[in-house]
């Protein structure tokens, strides 16, 4: 899988722009502020919908303009697809498959799989639960249509189930109402945690894998509580807390709340781990992510790497390029990756060839 081109308008600090991309390796380079990392997100917007560092729309869009538009044209076993998308200031966006609008954003997961490496990613390891549940669902979803079916379904009834919550002062009415919705959100969170749990298995193993490769001697664990409750334990659950769901204004219990905690030896490296452990685990983990896509698709993602050397030590960055390069050596299953860098003397060091024929330099300039 691979970008040949993209065509920005109106999006970030780029007034109208357009990139070509080698199949193999595309260097971007410039200074800070010359709209470097605008390009890999606007990769990952047309991949997901979404961009991986705002969630708002509006800042997307290039001052003094009412909308924004993207062009992109990907590459998959030879059969190219163009995607479009159009963001304006109403926060409206409008997304299009070779031509043909997609009313619903989940249409476009899985057909482009990307991998982003930024620093931004870092809340990851370092965040709340939230985000470590987020990173696991969008990835689940984007290799799995039974996952994000689950997804929204018990996302779906957890909204309606909290509206009931907050729309009535009378405790009795909400218990009588909350009634309604207690055994479609029970169904519908059983199915998604079984899912969920399948989907964690797979996935350590390839965790696991990956960090005994990138370095024997770090010991790392991913804990994941599987609940392995029936409907009836459930159930119980639920009723037993409607009283604190009522004053609380919320559902307390469900996969809403899971966390997924990562340890290094035997530690919550949210809690207890340095800087450096918590680079090396976010690097370890988004080339698991690169593998877990990989072995769930039959499909290489492409891998947007956000300024990366400039954040992790030399022993680190040439340990990531080591693996990568054992991946990119399989001619028949090419990876893309892309790397945005201040510094291409500093790439160099990384023993990254990027000065081949067969690979793309991009300079920005402010």
């Amino acid at each position: 899988m691979a970008i040949n081109h993209l065509k920005i308008k109106s999006f970030r600090n780029h007034k109208d722009r357009h990139f070509s991309f080698n199949k193999a390796l595309t260097v971007i380079f410039g200074d800070n502020g010359s709209g470097k990392t605008s390009i890999l997100e606007a990769i990952h917007l047309l991949s997901v919908g979404k961009s991986f560092k705002t969630s708002k729309k509006s800042e997307l869009i290039k001052k003094g303009e009412d909308q924004l538009i993207l062009n992109g044209l990907f590459s998959k076993n030879k059969i190219e697809t163009s995607v479009s998308t159009l963001i304006n200031r109403k926060k409206k966006q409008k997304i299009k498959i070779n031509g043909k609008e997609l009313f619903k954003r989940k249409d476009l997961l899985g057909i482009n799989s990307v991998v982003v490496l930024s620093p931004e990613e870092q809340k990851i390891t370092k965040g709340s639960a939230k985000e470590r549940r987020f990173f696991f669902d969008k990835l689940f979803s984007i290799t799995s249509n039974k996952y994000l079916s689950f997804l929204q379904q018990y996302t779906k009834t957890l909204k309606q189930r909290n509206f009931v919550l907050k729309s009535n002062q009378d405790i009795k009415k909400v218990k009588t109402n909350l009634n309604v919705w207690n055994e479609t959100l029970i169904e519908k969170g059983l199915k998604l945690w079984r899912e969920r749990a399948l989907n964690i298995k797979v996935f350590n193993k390839i965790f696991l894998e990956t960090a005994t490769e990138y370095d024997k001697d770090i010991n790392l664990e991913l804990n994941y509580n599987e609940q392995n409750l029936d409907k009836n334990e459930y159930t119980k659950i639920i009723k037993e807390r409607a009283e604190r769901d009522f004053f609380s204004r919320r559902t307390s219990f469900g996969p809403h709340l899971d966390d997924m905690i990562f340890l290094w030896n035997k530690k919550n490296i949210r809690m207890y781990g340095s800087e450096g452990e918590n680079k090396t685990l976010l690097i370890i983990l988004k080339l698991s992510e690169l593998k877990y896509i990989k072995k769930t698709t039959g499909q290489q993602p492409i891998l947007l790497l956000d300024d990366l050397f400039a954040t992790i030590d030399l022993k680190r960055s040439k340990k990531t390029i080591s693996m990568l390069k054992k991946i990119k050596e399989d001619k028949n299953d090419l990876l893309q990756i892309i790397i945005t860098t201040t510094d291409l003397l500093n790439l160099e060091k990384t023993d990254l060839n990027f000065k081949s024929s067969n690979e793309e330099t991009i300079e920005l300039r402010r």
